[in-house]
């Protein structure tokens, strides 16, 4: 029987051929939906095969540590970046094109098409003043709005890698590197490269005990990790020293325990804010507190010791925790323990993000007075998380009436 002849390399060329073809069609079929005379054959071979071989890198992301690949976070961090880039949609405010696009349309055939117009203009002879006019007004146009969606593409890589970092083990993020063209000069292409750093580690004595932290990160929007330091002066503490900022892992337990009714990715991304803009607070033990705003509000606050020179945060508590100046005073207004609270759940964020108490009026001036109206805003309502709503507004003001009542007797 004689064998059959393999062809593939073959089919492969001609599949490059015929995708080349329909990319160059697609070019024509936009110019000519703007009603001008030039056409891709007018164009240099050499600057239509350079946007066509950029078309598959444009934005993909790329890791080249073998080893990240195999991280379960990194996968998703990927897989995330991927379906918003090629899933979300949005339109282009042209008389001529009225069809949604994504971001991967954007940065591959439209890229495309605003680099041929852009180098139309120096390179093809003969175009008429017509034809560079609107060219020069799609350009402009183009320009600026491909500048706002470079930015939100940033934001989605950003966000992603608050999502998908564990911060008390290893940061992934990614960054938007340009691709070099055919004259090793910077284009307007561009991939997104990930990496993955493992947070740092430190052993400190702390009460006869070692307690491991983790170095807190900045995560600047298109760049590295970079440790997050805290002057001493900004605590409060007299010393114009910098510190590098530590948290012990139940830190973050806490924080994302308490704030269950809140994205993790906005929960990290004010963390890190927090820490950059510092403020404190004393309580009524005379012990400083690092506050933590959420969307520019209090909801809580870190509590930290100066050791072996470095800020080690210990945990995280809610703005009604005890040892909080809110905590305290509603203390004070309702008298309800420590137990009180995390019975009703007051110890955490959906207790005001999804519950009756703001239908109470007695209720909302006890914790106006006690400094915690802003809890129950519509901006806390949850965001990605969905919580239960919660009745407990009558049980938990007939439980502070009959607790009054019984003091009184």
């Amino acid at each position: 029987m004689a064998k059959k002849k393999k062809h593939g390399h073959l089919n492969t060329k001609q599949s490059r051929a015929e995708n080349y073809n329909k990319f160059l069609r697609g070019i024509d079929v936009l110019l000519a939906k703007m009603n001008v005379s030039i056409r891709t054959k007018d164009m240099p071979a050499i600057d239509m095969a350079f946007m066509y071989k950029n078309k598959s890198i444009t934005p993909c992301v790329e890791c080249e540590d073998l080893q990240a690949k195999k991280n379960p976070n990194y996968k998703a961090f990927v897989d995330n970046v991927d379906v918003l880039i090629r899933y979300a949609k949005f339109k282009m405010d042209l008389d001529w094109y009225d069809e949604e696009i994504s971001y991967k349309d954007l940065y591959t055939d439209w890229l495309n098409f605003s680099i041929f117009c852009d180098t139309a203009l120096s390179k093809i002879k003969n175009i008429n003043e017509n034809d560079k006019l609107i060219i020069n007004d799609f350009i402009a146009y183009f320009n600026q709005f491909a500048d706002q969606k470079t930015v939100d593409c940033t934001t989605i890589v950003y966000t992603s890698t608050m999502c998908y970092s564990d911060l008390f083990k290893e940061i992934i993020w990614g960054t938007l590197v340009s691709v070099k063209n055919f004259n090793n000069k910077p284009s307007p292409f561009f991939k997104i490269q990930c990496k993955i750093k493992k947070v740092e580690q430190k052993v400190f004595l702390k009460d006869e005990f070692n307690r491991i932290g983790c170095k807190v990160y900045s995560i600047p929007r298109n760049g590295e990790p970079i440790g997050i330091k805290i002057n001493l002066k900004k605590l409060g503490m007299g010393r114009d020293k910098e510190m590098d900022v530590y948290f012990q892992k139940h830190v973050y337990e806490r924080l994302y325990e308490r704030l269950d009714a809140a994205d993790p990715e906005t929960i990290n991304i004010e963390l890190i804010v927090s820490l950059i803009k510092v403020e404190y607070v004393v309580n009524d033990r005379n012990s400083k507190l690092i506050v933590y705003k959420y969307l520019g509000k209090t909801l809580g606050y870190f509590t930290f010791r100066i050791l072996q020179d470095a800020i080690l945060c210990t945990t995280f508590l809610f703005i009604t925790n005890d040892s909080t100046p809110e905590g305290e005073k509603l203390n004070e207004l309702t008298h309800l323990q420590k137990a009180d609270k995390q019975y009703f759940k007051l110890d955490k964020l959906s207790a005001f993000a999804a519950s009756d108490l703001r239908d109470n009026p007695k209720l909302m001036e006890l914790f106006k007075k006690a400094g915690c109206a802003h809890l129950f805003e519509d901006e806390y309502k949850p965001i990605f998380r969905k919580v239960e709503f919660n009745k407990m507004a009558d049980k938990l003001i007939n439980y502070i009436d009959t607790d009054d009542e019984e003091e009184d007797h």
